[in-house]
């Protein structure tokens, strides 16, 4: 087909898309099947703001019991967690696709 010129470009880059997760902590409640004297529920909810930055937020309930013959100690409350997280690995190159 001469006159008909068709260039193919190759990316060089790969497009992640940004995304919302959300969670629940799963050890908490089976520790304490293990262990009575500790509890704890945890959720979290983290988005992202770019390839290399998220925030979350988390939040829980944490019931914690000790005891010794001459002393107890006994630990229980919500908890309200924030903060970011960097990502320190180099995105995947996909090889053009």
């Amino acid at each position: 087909m001469a006159g008909n010129n068709v260039y193919l470009t190759a990316q060089d880059t790969l497009d992640i898309p940004l995304k919302m997760r959300t969670g629940i902590d799963i050890f908490g409640p089976a520790m304490y099947f293990a262990d009575k004297n500790i509890f704890s529920a945890e959720g979290y909810f983290s988005i992202d703001l770019n390839e290399k930055r998220s925030v979350f937020l988390s939040a829980g309930y944490l019931n914690y019991k000790y005891s010794q013959p001459d002393y107890e100690y006994i630990n229980k409350g919500l908890f309200l967690r924030t903060g970011f997280d960097f990502n320190l690995l180099k995105p995947e190159k996909a090889m053009g696709k």
